[in-house]
């Protein structure tokens, strides 16, 4: 696995990779022959449309998460999906994706992590 690519120092997309990087995101621990042991493997939980919680190491990401009101997600299991998370990535800042990220957000005072305009917006 390759690093993460450290961004450009343009208009803060630097400052976007910051936490990830802080967090311990920027290389691979390489696995003995290749394997790993199950306790290191990654879980995927789908949390309807593109949400997803991935739990990998250290970190709980959420991605995308759009809950309330989500036809798909199951109704009072927010508490559940938002368990233990570490960090918040947005793809881009349609309603149904960005929905309960910055209330997640703010309850758990963990990073989000998205496009520059996006971010730099809410920011303001």
């Amino acid at each position: 696995m390759r690093d993460l690519p450290r961004g450009r120092n343009v208009d803060g997309h630097r400052a976007i990779l910051r936490p990830l990087i802080a967090a311990g995101f920027t290389r691979a621990t390489p696995c003995p022959q290749g394997r790993r042991r199950q306790e290191d493997k990654m879980k995927i939980t789908w949390l309807g449309h593109s949400g997803f919680r991935i739990e990998i190491e250290q970190a709980v990401l959420l991605i995308d998460p759009w809950m309330t009101g989500n036809p798909v997600f199951p109704e009072g299991r927010e508490g559940e999906a938002t368990a233990d998370a570490t960090h918040i990535l947005l793809t881009h800042g349609h309603g149904d994706h960005t929905g309960d990220a910055l209330a997640i957000a703010k309850d758990k005072g963990i990073p989000v992590a998205g496009i520059y305009d996006l971010i730099s917006f809410w920011e303001e």
